[in-house]
């Protein structure tokens, strides 16, 4: 093992993304996804190859991956996301008053 090296161990039940190159004709390809997933590790096969299947599609065929390929999956949190991206406020209330704490970027113009 080399010092820049990350030994990534995944257990029977971690969620995981997998890495897969996707190729579009008139798109941009750096704009793409390139991982997909959930995918739920089945079993360790050895030290570098792991069993996965879908994890909304238990009855499909489970694929061989190798762990270079494999990356933790977590999920999103949507009312978070969408609140802050709405232009949600974000107030602190302190000796009464409403404290503005987005920073002068999420403000917008000053009138």
């Amino acid at each position: 093992m080399t010092k820049k090296h990350n030994e990534r161990i995944y257990e029977p039940g971690h969620l995981v993304a997998v890495w897969t190159p996707v190729r579009k004709i008139g798109k941009c390809e750096k704009l793409l996804r390139k991982y997909f997933g959930p995918y739920r590790i089945l079993k360790k096969l050895s030290n570098v190859n792991y069993l996965i299947e879908p994890k909304d599609n238990p009855g499909q065929d489970p694929l061989i991956v190798h762990v270079s390929r494999l990356k933790p999956y977590f999920e999103r949190i949507d009312e978070v996301r969408g609140s802050f991206y709405r232009g949600a406020t974000s107030h602190r209330k302190t000796a009464g008053k409403l404290q503005d704490i987005r920073g002068p970027y999420l403000r917008g113009p000053q009138h």
